[in-house]
Parts: structure tokens; C-alpha cells; sequence
């Protein structure tokens, strides 16, 4: 094998690669990165067997075709420091890679790629397109709000599921629960999967460095995503996720409207004050008035209020200071409405302007 290719390509194709290789692997061959040429088409391939990435480009010289593996850090690591716009000559002989610049050698030691996993065979039932930057602002939307709790598996992913509202995501951890769907109107048939952590955050990423269209395809087995040049697909969870709808709030009687960043400051000045493990706060409801309360066991006490248009009862409502910031973290515009109904039901806030993004948080006893 043997082709020039300008570092800046080579990468953005190998760190696409480099992200989803685990560090520590017991076979070698999974510590590489396969590297493949025909037609002039470079073919890139990662994988930690759960996801497998491939990405393409088309180069100009090619020498000689052929296919092997090579160490996916090292790899990075040295193209990182090279200059952006240094051409390298690639070279594979004797079983060493040999990456050559105008001042520079670098040789890596290589394994053959038939000992390299092949990319999965496609096994979704749902096949459609969905606009690159909204798939991505779903993703953001939910993703904070995924469990880490490995007993309950069914919360450690995202619940993706189509229906003729077109797709929705949804995430929980018990004790707050994110949703959002697509804007655009889709109209699919019904399909459910939950999607590890770990894809979800790496679909994100395809997401946001394209543009246009991106094509999805979801199963009970699988995902898949892939745009003109990049190509991933990954298992799923395995499980039942919770009957979320059950969760929503139907009834919520009052909605208040508020800055976002000024919400969003006073709860962290709040948080300075509150134990540092619940961050539990008092947020306290009265005519045009919220009032924003904080104290610990030393008897510290952080009050704060902020003029609303309010004309509802009188009440005082526990959260977890921290459940909220995030969700102010993720909400677009400058205002975001919050819907009450007592002391002890659950909030649910939404964007100002529409409600395809849905943001539920569970109130705690203070």
C-alpha cells in the first residue's frame, strides 16, 4: 500500500475513528484503526465491537492499493503534531507503516486487516432522513439527563422512537426526565430503541460536522447513521425503558415566564450555599414575585427574588438546584416557561416559543 493524502484529511479521519477504540484491549488487533484502499477510496474503520465508525475520502495518488491496521493512538497522536498542511507519503512494507513529510519519518508497526472485525451487516427496520442540526440539538437537549446507574441499564441510553409525531428522544434518570422530538414532519412508522451513551454522544458529533441530511436507520438491534462519507452503526440496549408518558405532567395550572440567565445565576449563587451533594433549594412562589432560598447546617442562608407576572396561590416547591441549571443550559432563547402545579408534583419546563423539547424535574422534600 502506498498513496499521499494532506495531513489535515487524514486527521479528521482518524480521530473520527480514534474516539470510539477503547484504550485497553485485550486483542491487539482492537487497539487499530483498518485502513483500506480500492478505487482511489480510502476506507478508515474503528471499533470497540458494541460501535464501529468508517469513514471515506477519495484521493488523488495512489500508488498501490491494499489493506492493513495500525495502532489507532499513536497514529493520532503523531498527526496531531504535524503541521496542517504538510502532505505525507504513507508506505506499507515488511509490516511497518511509514508516514513521511518534508522533515520527518514516523514508522508504526502493523497487523494484518483480515484479523480486522468487518463492518455489521445492516439489521434496523426503519430507514429515513432527518435534518443534521436538529438531530444534533436533540441529542444536546437530552443527553445531560441520562442515568449513570448501571443496575438500572434500561437509563443508560437514549430512548429513540418514531411514530407519526415523526422521531422523539427521550432520557431519564429518576429523578428528571428530558424529551424532544422532531420539528419537521415526518410521519414515520412506530420503531423504539434505547442507544448507549456512548453512540449517542458520537452521533452528536457526526451531526454537528455536517450539513443537510442525515440518514438513520433504527431497530430493536441496532442503529445506524451515515452522511456521503462517514458511516456508523452500534447495538442497542437490550431492554424495556419506562412508560415515560406516565411521567408527564397533564395538568399544570400555573406558568410562570422567566430569564433564563438570570434564573440560571441566581440558582448557582444559590448552590454556594446548599449541600454540595443534593443542592437542594427552596423555590418560593407569591404574587408577581419568585423567590429563590438556600440554607446548609451551619446556618448559612442564601435568599434571592426575581419579579415575575405571577397571580396564583402562594407556595414553596424543593429542587435539586443543579436539575434545573442544566436544563437552563440546553434551552434556546432568552426565556424559558416553567408549569406548577403543587408543592409536590413534578415541574415541567419548556422553550418560550414551542414545545417540542420537554423537560421534566422531580421535587425534592427540604
Amino acid at each position: 500500500m502506498q498513496f499521499n493524502i494532506l495531513r489535515s484529511t487524514l486527521l479528521s479521519q482518524v480521530q473520527r475513528c480514534h474516539s470510539i477504540i477503547e484504550k485497553k484491549n485485550t486483542e491487539a488487533i482492537l487497539s487499530n484503526i483498518f485502513f483500506g484502499i480500492k478505487d482511489h477510496i480510502l476506507t478508515l474503520i474503528g471499533t470497540d465491537l458494541q460501535i464501529s465508525v468508517f469513514t471515506t475520502t477519495r484521493l488523488e495518488q495512489v500508488d498501490e492499493e491494499g489493506s492493513i491496521t495500525v495502532n489507532a493512538s499513536k497514529l493520532f497522536e503523531y498527526l496531531k503534531k504535524l503541521n496542517s498542511d504538510d502532505l505525507i507519503k504513507i508506505t506499507v512494507k515488511n509490516n511497518f507503516m511509514e508516514l513521511k513529510t518534508k522533515n520527518s519519518k514516523f514508522n508504526l508497526i502493523t497487523l494484518p486487516a483480515d484479523g480486522y472485525p468487518s463492518f455489521p451487516d445492516d439489521e434496523t427496520e426503519l430507514a429515513f432522513d432527518i435534518d443534521a442540526a436538529e438531530l444534533s440539538e436533540m441529542i444536546a437537549s437530552t443527553s445531560f439527563s441520562i442515568s449513570t446507574d448501571e443496575t438500572r441499564k434500561y437509563l443508560t441510553g437514549t430512548f429513540f422512537e418514531t411514530g407519526e409525531f415523526g422521531l422523539r428522544a427521550v432520557t431519564t434518570d429518576g429523578h428528571r426526565l428530558s424529551l424532544s422530538q422532531t420539528q419537521s414532519n415526518l410521519n414515520l412508522h412506530v420503531s423504539t430503541s434505547i442507544v448507549p451513551k456512548k453512540t449517542v454522544l458520537e452521533m452528536k458529533k457526526i451531526a454537528d460536522d455536517s450539513t443537510g441530511l442525515i440518514h438513520l436507520n433504527i431497530g430493536k438491534r441496532q442503529i445506524r447513521l451515515s452522511t456521503d462519507s462517514i458511516g456508523l452503526t452500534s447495538k442497542v440496549i437490550d431492554a424495556n425503558f419506562p412508560t415515560y408518558q406516565d411521567v408527564i405532567p397533564l395538568n399544570h395550572p400555573e406558568e410562570i415566564a422567566i430569564s433564563v440567565a438570570q434564573l440560571d445565576q441566581t440558582l448557582r449563587r444559590s448552590m454556594i450555599i446548599a449541600n454540595e451533594f443534593t443542592h437542594d433549594v427552596s423555590i418560593q412562589l407569591s404574587e408577581d414575585q419568585l423567590k429563590v432560598v438556600a440554607r446548609n447546617n451551619e446556618h448559612e442562608e442564601s435568599v434571592e427574588t426575581i419579579a415575575i407576572q405571577y397571580a396564583g396561590a402562594d407556595f414553596s416547591i424543593g429542587f435539586n438546584a443543579k436539575y434545573i441549571c442544566d436544563v437552563l443550559q440546553v434551552i434556546q432563547g432568552d426565556r424559558v416557561r416553567i408549569q406548577f402545579k403543587d408543592e409536590t408534583n413534578p415541574v415541567r419546563l419548556l422553550e418560550e416559543s414551542h414545545d417540542n423539547h420537554q423537560f421534566i424535574v422531580m421535587p425534592m422534600r427540604i
